[in-house]
């Protein structure tokens, strides 16, 4: 496998023993960190290393961009569509950082250089980030505008498929330069240039379920930022090849099966604090929302019955202590049947114990309750918690059209 022609990681290495060390002569002045989401999808991760390789590639020697993964280096084995497409795109991840190999260094980078943030998929800090609010100078989302940072140099916040595909326009216009003032570059860019074209498409296609404008997923913006990846690609059947190359990954993608109940659970999830007022008092609801690619039956047929799926999640909300914890299950059926939503709701506390609260949601989604996952005692009041099993007719809605949804219904309750 071929290395990065960027090594991120031994840039850090490189990054803090000058620190450490105080050289004077020290050329880099400027850190850039790129943040994908804490999620750490396949569109965050691609997103945050292309725009880190990209902007290396035209900016001052005196600058790093570094991307940065937001999960630990070992949680990446629970995404093997991610494992897929580095081994594919010929990308070591040994030359990548992630969460837990920054943390320790964040305090003597910002020290020692002048240090700015560039957020990708998501447009609020959280956790360690949130003590550099000051140093975010970028923001390329497509997930509800939390209103945070509005005076930095460059906010681009738009409901596009795939926040990769901002990525790409951004920097379409010089990369297109650069190839036409380069016809004769060597080998080696060529390459690498088809490298990360290969990489930035595979986010795309991913976000966009294949560019079906009919799911509500997909933008002209993401259709033009593929157009521009194909012309560098060059395949003799574009169809063909964008549609074998999304069904690999979705092969990858839904290779899950052995994963643990927590992995599964952890795997793409994402935690909220949702503020709801009841008898006039402000209370605090923790809510976690997992996606996970794999159909409700087969999961709740490995836990032989629905009682132990129930005991599985209760145990995965009490270990990372939730109030409501939200499953959005997807898979893409071949066939007839296409690309199909499910979703499982435990609420032990907030607005959605409340029947008319939940009854407005369902209706909202377009959720129907699978009546055959109901369990025994979820029809009965136990210490006013709730949980339920559905089909999800709306399958447009995906997780980051759903959050806004909950957070209005919280603050309206």
């Amino acid at each position: 496998m071929a290395t990065m022609s960027v090594d991120f990681s031994s840039k850090l290495e490189s990054l803090v023993n000058n620190a450490v060390k105080k050289v004077q002569d020290n050329p880099i002045k400027k850190v850039f960190f790129v943040l994908g989401n804490e999620s750490a999808d396949l569109d965050s991760i691609v997103g945050s290393i292309s725009y880190a390789y990209l902007s290396t590639q035209f900016c001052p020697l005196n600058t790093v961009y570094l991307p940065i993964i937001q999960i630990p280096r070992f949680d990446l084995s629970l995404r093997p569509e991610c494992n897929f497409i580095f081994q594919k795109c010929e990308i070591s991840t040994a030359s990548l950082i992630f969460l837990d190999e920054i943390s320790d260094h964040l305090y003597i980078i910002s020290k020692s250089y002048s240090l700015s943030l560039v957020l990708l998929d998501h447009n609020k800090l959280i956790g360690i980030w949130n003590q550099f609010a000051d140093k975010v100078d970028t923001i390329l989302d497509h997930h509800q505008d939390e209103g945070l940072y509005l005076n930095i140099k460059e906010r681009y916040i738009e409901g596009v498929g795939s926040a990769t595909s901002l990525v790409v326009l951004k920097f379409k216009d010089k990369w297109e330069n650069n190839l036409n003032d380069n016809k004769q570059i060597d080998k080696d860019t060529q390459n690498w240039d088809k490298i990360i074209a290969n990489l930035l498409l595979s986010a795309i296609l991913v976000d966009t379920v294949l560019l079906d404008f009919s799911q509500g997923r997909t933008t002209q913006k993401d259709q033009d930022a593929v157009d521009f990846l194909l012309d560098i690609l060059h395949p003799s059947d574009p169809k063909t090849f964008i549609k074998d190359y999304y069904n690999e990954i979705q092969n990858a993608k839904f290779n899950i099966s052995h994963l643990s109940n927590f992995d599964l659970l952890q795997k793409d999830y994402k935690e909220y604090n949702l503020e709801w007022n009841i008898k006039n008092e402000t209370k605090i609801c923790v809510m976690g929302i997992s996606s996970v690619v794999w159909i409700l039956k087969d999961w709740i047929l490995r836990e032989d019955g629905v009682e132990k799926f129930m005991e599985t999640v209760g145990n995965y909300i009490q270990e990372k202590n939730l109030d409501l914890e939200i499953i959005m299950l997807a898979f893409d059926h071949k066939g007839d049947l296409g690309f199909k939503r499910e979703m499982v709701i435990y609420s032990k506390k907030g607005p959605f114990c409340q029947k008319e609260v939940l009854e407005r949601f369902e209706e909202i989604i377009g959720l129907n309750e699978i009546k055959d996952f109901r369990n025994v005692n979820s029809d009965r009041e136990k210490e006013e918690s709730i949980i339920k099993c559905y089909e999800q007719k709306n399958i447009s809605m995906s997780r980051k059209k759903v959050y806004p949804i909950i957070k209005n219904m919280f603050l309206e309750a």
